[in-house]
Order: C-alpha cells, then structure tokens, then sequence
C-alpha cells in the first residue's frame, strides 16, 4: 500500500489529506483473515466466499485477455489485422467494420483493451497482430495441426 500524502488549505487551516487506492487484489487479508469492504464496513470472509473469489478471479486472469504491459498499439501490424478480417469476413462470413479507426477496431475484435483511458494490447493482440511477438512473449510459438476427417482426433496428418 502506497498512500498518497497531500497538505491542503481548507478554511485557512492546513489539513493533511491521505489518498489510499483500492486494492485490485480481492480479497485483502489482515492478520490471516480476508476482509472485503461493505459500504463504510470492513467484513470478514468465509472460506466458502474465499472460494468462490478464487473461482471468478481464474475466469479474469486468462492469459489471452490480460493486458501485455510492456507493448503499446505501436507495436499492432495494421496489415495483419486487414488481412484477418479480410479472411473472417471470406470464411465466416463476418461482416468487415467500415469506417473504424484502428484502436476501436482492435477493441472490437478483443485484440486491445482501454486501461486507465490509454488503449494497449491484449497478450492475444500481440500474438495474432504483433510485429514482434517474441518481443513480449518470450516462449511464443505457432503450432499447427491438420487433422483426419471433420473432428479433433489424434490422428494427425500433419504437425509442424
């Protein structure tokens, strides 16, 4: 926890003013027990809720949707993104966007997200749209498979 301190002038009398952040990480524990906040309250967790936080945290931090942090849309290669729309619109029979700028695009299709009003890369944007992937992903690789016939067997006919 990292307060933000400020001294503030209010009523011609100097007042010391203690800014906290929330904590992102649910829930806080203090002493070995968990607490979340209820209005102006702390309340203590059971370990059923514990639980159940545990289990909606594990939806949230998929890997593909987490911001990677140290990319920026700079990073995005405009022409892949064209060309997989291109290929959605052809194969799936997605309508193409008309007329959006690049970083609402990039939103759209879930290959960005907005934090704290800047629009940076997922770990997915970077991996299907980055010009550098192994930039940011150190260990990323693409693998392929074809299979035998319309369902995901083992039987491959080609790995690569």
């Amino acid at each position: 926890m990292y307060p933000e301190i400020n001294l503030c002038q209010v009523a011609d009398r100097d007042i010391i003013a203690v800014k906290i952040k929330e904590n992102d990480e649910k829930p806080v524990f203090f002493k070995t027990h968990a607490f979340k906040r209820v209005g102006r309250t702390n309340q203590r967790i059971s370990t059923s809720e514990i639980r159940k936080l545990a289990r909606e945290e594990r939806k949230r931090l998929c890997f593909d949707v987490q911001i990677c942090k140290e990319a920026s849309l700079d990073d995005s290669d405009e022409e892949r993104v064209k060309w997989y729309l291109e290929k959605r619109a052809e194969i799936r029979r997605v309508k193409k966007p008309e007329e959006m700028d690049f970083e609402t695009l990039l939103v759209n299709i879930r290959a960005a997200k907005e934090i704290d009003g800047k629009i940076k890369p997922t770990n997915a944007g970077i991996l299907f749209f980055g010009r550098n992937p192994q930039r940011f992903i150190l260990q990323s690789q693409l693998r392929l498979a074809r299979f035998a016939g319309t369902t995901l067997t083992r039987d491959f006919l080609d790995f690569r």
